[in-house]
């Protein structure tokens, strides 16, 4: 799924503040993520429709810089969409 990157880094995003109290056990740097958000923006909004994916890729050539959005990326990619798969097995193993 390509989106517009205007979409992406907005570090005031109230589900970004969601998502990173939600997973508070990663110790997200809110105030790197300040600084790297507009700076990841900058650097990708030249590109056209991206996904997660080549936003991924773009940035791990600048891992240093990007410690907390890398990560964020990571995070994100790995969750399951919905929880119904995790939901079905745990029903499927009470019977």
């Amino acid at each position: 799924m390509t989106v517009l990157v205007s979409f992406f880094f907005n570090p005031h995003s109230l589900y970004l503040n969601v998502f990173i109290n939600h997973y508070s056990y990663f110790n997200f740097n809110q105030i790197q993520i300040a600084f790297e958000f507009p700076s990841a923006k900058a650097l990708i909004n030249e590109k056209h429709d991206v996904d997660l994916d080549t936003i991924e890729i773009y940035l791990k050539d600048f891992s240093i810089t990007f410690v907390e959005t890398l990560k964020i990326i990571s995070l994100v990619k790995a969750l399951p969409i919905t929880t119904a798969s995790n939901e079905r097995f745990f029903h499927r193993s009470k019977e």
